[in-house]
């Protein structure tokens, strides 16, 4: 967690974390994106794309079992936690 803390904060972003008794806790980072203008001169608009961009979230799961402890990184479908 502290390497993705140093991370997130050297990107100018921000983490927090969000818990609730016996469900477990949801770390969630966001980093800015920071949007850089084309020069007017010497654009090849042959070679010019738009950018589309949607919103995503991401999460980083820590999945507790018996057998195992793992993390998964991926959209909040992709790292969906079992139901108790």
């Amino acid at each position: 967690m502290a390497l993705i803390k140093k991370f997130v904060d050297l990107h100018g972003g921000r983490v927090w974390v969000e818990s609730k008794i016996e469900k477990g806790s949801s770390f969630t980072f966001e980093l800015p994106l920071k949007w850089r203008k084309t020069p007017e001169k010497g654009v090849n608009e042959e070679h010019a794309n738009t950018l589309e961009i949607s919103e995503k979230t991401f999460r980083l799961a820590n999945e507790k079992s018996v057998k195992e402890n793992s993390l998964k990184a991926g959209t909040p479908e992709e790292t969906e936690m079992p139901k108790s």
